[in-house]
């Protein structure tokens, strides 16, 4: 999937969101970040794991059955709660394209050159990069990768040709008091195909989530007016994902889920009628499907709520069967096309199933659990080039 490089042409927005609707339902190389959005069809799928034990696992997908192969080990940091792609050339044919993942031991991001031809992964020359706090969530636009940090800051970076990465102009950027995870797509019905990445607080007394306008040409984050949109009291926000109409919002102290419309042109985020919506104890991880059904990993309760989302309000109502089992997960959940995939880090491995896309139940894929050889944590999907 080309959106970054969509918007970067001029191409008028029905067609960008044509191809974001095209992918979604997998986080898929996404150049926009959390959205859940598809790959482009050029190679296999790879499912990347960070791990407690310092490796960074990968298996491959199968797009039909949704199974995973036998992990194969690369070298990684240890328990990472951030993982995403960058691209220096989102026109690339085959696509060049780096993996990052946040080093909160080493308060660095950890870069890594990514196999065109397999799952395996290479160190880049000046891996790993300092951030000036510990790094969390971590994501990406085009050829900008963004790092919430310890300082209550996201820090903006630069991917360079070689995947080394540079600071944006201005960052790090003012993020509130603690900052968790971060989310970034293109509004769908803006005439300029308008870019905003919106971050959690978790520490933030009123539950407040951060809003910015993203430069597509320089990278620089504006807040948004009104930022940061408060959800509820000292409902520690976590997880959080973006469509292009909605942004969820996991509240793990709440044990809610606050869903916003975001402005197409402005990125003002406005509560919708009923949120927050209520859910299983101490929600983290979500992702979102084309239905559009979102899915929401309950840490406590090792369960996933399905939601079938109404696209003219917001509204969520529970999915067929939800909740739905999920072994003893507490990592990252992720999709790629009809599959979901937990990450079962008391098991040491990992959930797949198959989704429903009209009803959003979920069924447990053959041979799941996939040995994951260590305990996986943060989940990414990518779709590897044909060499």
């Amino acid at each position: 999937m080309r959106v970054a490089s969509a918007v970067s042409a001029g191409i008028v927005p029905v067609l960008v969101l044509s191809l974001v609707l095209a992918g979604c339902g997998t986080n898929v190389k996404s150049p926009v970040g959390c959205i859940s959005c598809g790959g482009d069809g050029l190679g296999p799928i790879v499912l990347y794991a960070t791990t407690s034990v310092g490796q960074t696992v990968s298996f491959g997908v199968s797009t039909s059955t949704g199974a995973l192969t036998a992990p194969v080990v690369n070298a990684g940091p240890t328990a990472s709660p951030g993982i995403t792609v960058g691209t220096p050339s989102p026109n690339a044919v085959p696509p060049i394209e780096f993996l990052y993942v946040s080093d909160p031991q080493h308060n660095a991001l950890d870069a890594f050159a990514i196999s065109i031809s397999s799952s395996t992964l290479t160190p880049l020359a000046g891996s790993p990069f300092a951030l000036g706090g510990v790094p969390a969530g971590l994501t990406a636009v085009g050829a900008f990768v963004y790092a919430t940090d310890s300082r209550g800051t996201i820090d903006g970076f630069v991917v360079g040709v070689d995947g080394a990465l540079s600071p944006v102009f201005g960052s790090p950027f003012p993020a509130g008091l603690g900052p968790m995870h971060a989310t970034a797509a293109p509004s769908f019905l803006s005439i300029f195909a308008n870019y905003f990445l919106y971050a959690t607080d978790f520490s933030d007394p009123d539950g407040g989530v951060s809003g910015y306008t993203v430069n597509t040409s320089t990278g620089v984050l504006t807040p948004i007016a009104g930022s940061p949109f408060p959800t509820l009291p000292d409902s520690g926000p976590s997880g959080i994902v973006f469509d292009g109409f909605f942004v969820y919002v996991a509240l793990s102290k709440a044990n809610s889920i606050a869903v916003f419309s975001a402005d197409q042109i402005s990125g003002v985020l406005t509560p919708v009628a009923g949120s927050p919506f209520p859910t299983g104890n101490n929600p983290s991880s979500l992702v979102v499907t084309l239905g559009p059904v979102l899915y929401v990993l309950n840490r406590d309760d090792h369960t996933i709520s399905g939601y079938n989302v109404n696209l003219s309000s917001g509204f969520l109502t529970s999915s067929n069967g939800s909740p739905f089992a999920a072994g003893t997960a507490t990592g990252e959940i992720t999709l790629a096309g009809n599959f979901l995939y937990a990450a079962d880090t008391t098991a040491n491995a990992i959930l797949a199933f198959a989704v429903d896309p009209i009803l959003g139940s979920l069924t447990p894929v053959p041979g799941s659990p996939f040995p994951a050889n260590a305990s996986p944590l943060a989940l990414h999907i990518v779709n590897t080039a044909i060499p």
